[in-house]
């Protein structure tokens, strides 16, 4: 069954705006990353094949769920201090000892853009997916603000970009996401997964689902998306906030940005400050409980998934090693409508208390 009007036209936006061949709008972020799991490596089959996936062990855990219920195994890599990203030496070490030590082989690379920010350590990952011919799927859920271009010089290899358009993305349509790809095979097959494989109104020709994006969802996608300049504009005013504020204060003895010299294009999702001493763990617990009481809510930000004890049985341990321990993350406003005044105001006081 063909997409409606509304949902071809925000496929074609998106093609346009990420600089790719083919967008497939589906009902969520986390349906693509499941689509292009159970297409791409595991051949359309639900039961599990003795897969392992290779995914960024600092992620939101819709990865690693969508990998599963795609019937593949998971097996977080190690991620840097420094950006949050996949470490291109731990994956490296963990597809070679899994070849010399006779354990089951990688069969394709999930990479986080942490933070949904493109990192310079992503050409490296790209480089070790190809040596490897690993698909590499870039999971940039909230990375829609980004510069699409400089993200696929990167990684030209790449077999899919996933994109979400949850409520608290830059953009959003409520719900929905979309698998962006160069690949014509991967995009046929895709829209024919998501019309349960109709060949006519009641035959069929294989198991699908029906993940098609609804009309609306694509409607208010579309009409937002045309807004994204202004929505980028106006989260980078804020971002400039912040390290203005770093720069005027103490505070900037205590914290840095979130953003570091590796992003090479930030998305403008998600603000913060981290501690300059990163084994000070406390001072972000304090913090978030001083601007609790200035009215400006931070939530804990999610932990590695092989720090997650009771999830940890669902995960193939690494056997090349463990990370390092990752800083812990002040999460601060970040959206379009920020009144930035009144964060500078409320800043001041948090510095005055802290």
């Amino acid at each position: 069954m063909p997409a409606t009007v509304e949902v071809t036209d925000f496929e074609a936006a998106l093609t346009r705006n990420c600089k790719i061949k083919h967008a497939v709008a589906v009902n969520s972020g986390t349906s693509a990353l499941e689509i292009v799991a159970r297409l791409l490596l595991n051949d359309g089959q639900v039961l599990r094949q003795g897969k392992v996936v290779a995914v960024s062990d600092y992620t939101f855990i819709a990865t690693s769920n969508a990998i599963h219920n795609s019937g593949l195994d998971v097996c977080p890599v190690p991620c840097l201090a420094t950006n949050y990203a996949m470490s291109p030496a731990s994956l490296k070490a963990e597809i070679e000892a899994r070849g010399s030590k006779n354990n089951r082989s990688i069969a394709g690379v999930f990479f986080t853009l942490p933070g949904g920010n493109i990192v310079s350590t992503l050409l490296e990952i790209a480089q070790i997916c190809d040596t490897h011919d690993l698909p590499l799927i870039i999971d940039a859920a909230s990375s829609i603000a980004v510069d699409f271009e400089a993200l696929l010089r990167l990684c030209p290899n790449f077999a899919a970009i996933i994109l979400s358009f949850n409520g608290n993305k830059v953009i959003t349509s409520g719900a929905g996401g979309a698998i962006l790809t160069n690949l014509d095979d991967l995009a046929e097959k895709t829209r024919t997964h998501i019309s349960l494989h109709r060949k006519s109104n009641y035959e069929h020709f294989g198991v699908g689902e029906n993940k098609k994006m609804p009309a609306l969802t694509a409607a208010l996608g579309l009409s937002q998306l045309e807004e994204l300049d202004w929505r980028a504009t106006a989260r980078k005013r804020v971002f400039e906030t912040y390290v203005k504020i770093l720069d005027d204060s103490k505070l900037g003895r205590k914290f840095r940005f979130s953003l570091d010299e590796s992003v090479l294009s930030p998305s403008y999702w998600i603000a913060g400050f981290i501690p300059i001493d990163e084994g000070d763990a406390e001072i972000v617990v304090k913090s978030r409980n001083l601007l609790r009481e200035l009215n400006i809510i931070s939530p804990p930000f999610w932990k590695p998934l092989s720090e997650q004890a009771e999830y940890s049985k669902f995960l193939e341990s690494p056997v090349s090693g463990q990370s390092d321990v990752l800083p812990d993350y002040l999460q601060l406003p970040s959206h379009c409508g920020v009144d930035n005044e009144m964060l500078i105001s409320k800043m001041k006081k948090f510095e005055e208390i802290i």
